[in-house]
């Protein structure tokens, strides 16, 4: 049996089938060697499985020839493996070798068919790689576009909410008018903000430009009116030495509680600031300085006494929710120049 046998060997879903009276009769045969023969079909085996052949039958006889020729060290090619096995045209479609791939009756179909799908790979990788040079394009243009229609409804929202808060600051101012007569004899509170708020341009050419918006120190003067208090924002810190002389001042002029109703506030962004920067600016930037002038304040009469009024002056009115002492800034630039004089006369 062993002399005549094909020993045609299964490879049934990647398993070799060692029960098989042919397997026993080759195992048997091929004794004398079989670690080369083992090798061999442990080789085959893997090349089966890699390609997902669920049946394969590989001949004996080339084996052993195979494992012979593997004694002389040289590792059998893939194409060798292929050799043993039986059924080549069923597992050729499977097994990826491309000397042994296309041949057999249906090799030229086969080689056909790969072509045709690396061309069309090709193709759809080139189309994919352009559509997507487009789509990033298109990404782009939507992103800025959208960047573009956000900044337009924010600056459109900006100047809704500036055209509201300037129509209730020209109510409030309008109210602050009418009522003057009868809060000019009570109690109230002057916030006294000294800013020289001209063109930037100018402020930066001005010399001594800090103390010239702190020449009108002489303000907190205006608590000899006894139902005047006065909160003074200086654009530095003054030494002790200068407070204490208008302290000393205060009280030589008589002044009811004059110490107690004077206070000095400074800025606490004054330092980071340049400073050409204008004191209202940077009081609009000094948030704690705000809070602690809005809650001195709270519940009293009060209004800012601006310096060269401007925008600014508008804006930390709106801030601290109190009338300007002064008219509109158009209207105050315009009749404060010679050329205005001459209009109102």
């Amino acid at each position: 049996m062993d002399q005549f046998s094909l020993h045609q060997i299964i490879i049934r879903k990647g398993q070799i089938l060692d029960t098989t009276p042919e397997f026993i009769s080759f195992k048997r045969t091929y004794l004398n060697k079989w670690g080369s023969v083992s090798f061999i079909l442990h080789l085959i085996q893997r090349l089966i499985v890699d390609a997902g052949v669920d049946m394969a039958y590989v001949e004996g006889r080339k084996v052993a020839l195979l494992a012979g020729a593997e004694m002389d060290l040289k590792k059998p090619s893939k194409e060798e493996l292929y050799e043993c096995i039986t059924n080549k045209d069923e597992v050729a479609s499977r097994i990826k070798i491309p000397s042994m791939m296309f041949k057999g009756q249906e090799g030229p179909i086969l080689a056909a068919t790969v072509i045709q799908k690396n061309w069309r790979t090709h193709k759809a990788r080139v189309a994919y790689t352009y559509l997507k040079f487009l789509m990033s394009k298109a990404t782009t243009i939507q992103r800025s576009f959208r960047l573009f229609q956000f900044q337009k409804q924010t600056k459109e929202r900006v100047d809704e909410l500036t055209n509201e808060s300037l129509f209730v600051w020209k109510e409030m101012m309008e109210e602050f008018r009418q009522k003057w007569p009868a809060i000019k004899t009570r109690k109230r509170i002057e916030i006294h903000v000294n800013s020289l708020s001209i063109e930037e341009a100018k402020r930066i050419s001005m010399d001594k430009f800090l103390q010239r918006e702190n020449a009108q120190i002489s303000r907190i003067f205006a608590t000899k009116d006894p139902n005047v208090d006065v909160i003074y924002v200086s654009p530095f810190q003054m030494t002790p030495d200068v407070l204490g002389y208008y302290t000393k001042i205060l009280e030589i002029g008589d002044i009811e509680s004059g110490t107690k109703r004077v206070h000095f506030v400074v800025p606490e962004n004054i330092e980071k600031f340049p400073n050409h920067f204008s004191l209202t600016q940077i009081l609009l930037y000094s948030p704690k300085t705000l809070q602690r002038i809005k809650s001195m304040i709270k519940g009293k009469q009060a209004y800012i006494v601006p310096g060269q009024v401007s925008q600014d002056d508008v804006k930390l009115s709106i801030r601290l929710a109190i009338p300007i002492f002064s008219g509109e800034p158009q209207k105050q630039h315009l009749y404060s120049t010679k050329s205005g004089a001459k209009k109102i006369f």
